[in-house]
């Protein structure tokens, strides 16, 4: 995809992917989901105009905690924001409430054996919540 020069002070770099621009000029809370190493942390990193939260932050804590950190987060942080990171797809299912879902699935780099078997686990919980939640947009690359 090509790059959009800044727009109205959104992102920190000269440039970042056309459909990223539209998507956060559209949608005021974003998740970014998907498996480790697929970029959702780059993305996340280009926005300035609203809170954005890596989940990987709250991984100190327990696996089963990081869902409702996420969710207490989001409440938190207004009615704009971006939260991404690979517990984002759980904190969906535990009711996050999103405009439109950015879901990244191809790694930029070679994923170990452990990181390949979490992008598994990670579409089945994302294809559970896309079953309960139909109309919520899904923002592919």
């Amino acid at each position: 995809a090509g790059g959009l020069p800044m727009s109205r002070g959104r992102f920190i770099s000269g440039s970042a992917p056309a459909w990223f621009v539209h998507a956060v000029m559209k949608y005021p809370r974003i998740a970014i989901a998907g498996g480790p190493r697929t970029g959702k942390s780059t993305l996340a990193k280009l926005v300035t105009d609203r809170p954005v939260a890596t989940a990987d932050d709250w991984m100190r804590h327990e696996w089963d905690e990081v869902p409702g950190i996420a969710l207490e987060w989001a409440k938190n942080a207004g009615d704009s924001f971006v939260i991404e990171g690979v517990q984002t797809a759980r904190a969906l299912r535990k009711g996050l409430q999103v405009d439109a879902v950015i879901y990244l699935e191809t790694p930029h780099v070679e994923q170990s054996p452990g990181q390949a078997a979490m992008s598994k686990g990670v579409a089945t919980i994302f294809a559970e919540w896309r079953a309960s939640e139909p109309g919520t947009p899904i923002i592919k690359p």
